[in-house]
Formats: C-alpha cells, structure tokens, sequence
C-alpha cells in the first residue's frame, strides 16, 4: 500500500491544466472557478517555464523561487508576456488567498494568449 506522501503522479502537460480550467471555469460553484483560476495559472506558468528551460534561455530553481524567476526571464525576453504572467500570478494568488471575485473568462484569456506565444 503505498501512502499520499510518497505516492508518485504522471505528470501533466499544461494543456491539459488549460482544459480542466476552463470546465471548472463554467461551473457556477465559487471554489470550482477559483480553482479554474488557479489551473489556468499553472498551465501558463508550466508552458512559460518549459519553454525558457527547452529552449536554453534559462534554467530555474524549485519552489520558492521559480515562480519569480520565471516572469523575471520572460519578462527580460518580452517585457508585455512578462507582465501578463505577473497579472495571471496575482489573479491566481488574489482567488485563492484572498478570496477576491475574478472573472475567469479575463485569465483565461491570458492563460490561452501566454500559451500560445510560449509554444
């Protein structure tokens, strides 16, 4: 029997983050579209971050830090996508910390914009 801490998960291509987001997203339950938030955040982020890694740009620490250094690079390679990751990141803190309304349509818009660019 193997317990929660030490079970592994396969991992997840953001895309696949990007899609559960936008189901949760028409769920009209408040912590499913907070939760579509925060998928929708993850799915840029994972995009953004491969994508500097595979392509040479940069590479990054684990947590804490990563998601800083993240919008740090890409900002540094396109200061627009840059600040459009920051504004993801603090949709996705403000929905889940602070329980702040956030229309989901809105991020997940840059979510989908972040995405294709990164790619």
């Amino acid at each position: 029997m193997t317990s929660r801490a030490t079970r592994s998960f396969e991992p997840i291509q953001p895309s696949a983050y990007l899609a559960i987001a936008m189901q949760l997203a028409e769920t009209p339950d408040a912590a499913a579209q907070r939760s579509a938030v925060d998928r929708a955040y993850y799915a840029a982020f994972l995009t953004v971050h491969d994508g500097l890694v595979d392509k040479g740009y940069a590479s990054f620490p684990e947590r804490p830090e990563a998601h800083r250094r993240v919008a740090e690079a890409l900002n540094a390679l396109t200061e627009d996508m840059g600040q459009r990751l920051a504004i993801l990141r603090r949709a996705r803190n403000a929905s889940l910390i602070k329980r702040a309304g956030i229309r989901f349509l809105a991020v997940s818009l840059f979510g989908n914009y972040l995405i294709r660019l990164a790619s």
